[in-house]
């Protein structure tokens, strides 16, 4: 695969697991949800469930995921994804998505337009630690991703980390 072949593989990779990352964060919480309806409280063992979300989340031919990720206190979802035919790791952010995390996302969304740097360097945390975690088991991550919030944390994490390309979707303000 030559670099023109493989920046296509990168944009196009980028499009479809930055979409497949809602699918992800969805099952999840709907799972976490349906756990706690079924207990009557909120539950803090939710070891099956990410396994559950993994295996329901469809990602493009010759990938896997290698890693996974979502932090109930931030609404911060993230999938790490491996492609077989460049050999690297792209990692991918949710964006806003009120139907997972309720008002989380939409009160950081108003505060990315705020600009509240403390607050918001707290909420991109978990992005940040999950990429760390990715890379610890030795994949080489060459691209982040995200649509609208997730692409604001996709950047941010390009940005500390360095990572060599960030592809974003209708980023956020």
């Amino acid at each position: 695969m030559n670099e023109l072949e493989k920046t296509e593989r990168r944009v196009d990779m980028a499009s479809q697991i930055s979409d497949a990352v809602y699918t992800y964060e969805n099952i999840y919480t709907d799972a976490i949800k349906a756990r706690e309806a079924q207990v009557g409280q909120s539950v803090s063992d939710v070891s099956g469930i990410d396994k559950i979300a993994v295996g329901k989340t469809i990602v493009p031919t010759d990938t896997e995921i290698v890693g996974s990720m979502y932090d109930r206190d931030t609404g911060v979802a993230a999938i790490a994804v491996y492609d077989k035919l460049t050999e690297e790791t792209y990692i991918a952010y949710a964006g806003t998505n009120a139907k997972a995390d309720g008002q989380k996302d939409i009160i950081t969304d108003l505060t990315i337009g705020l600009n509240d740097t403390l607050y918001l360097k707290k909420m991109s945390q978990p992005a940040i630690d999950f990429y760390d975690r990715v890379e610890a088991k030795g994949h080489y991550i060459t691209t982040t991703t995200g649509h609208s919030y997730g692409e604001f944390q996709s950047g941010r994490v390009a940005l500390e980390r360095q990572v060599l390309y960030n592809y974003g979707f209708q980023g956020a303000p």
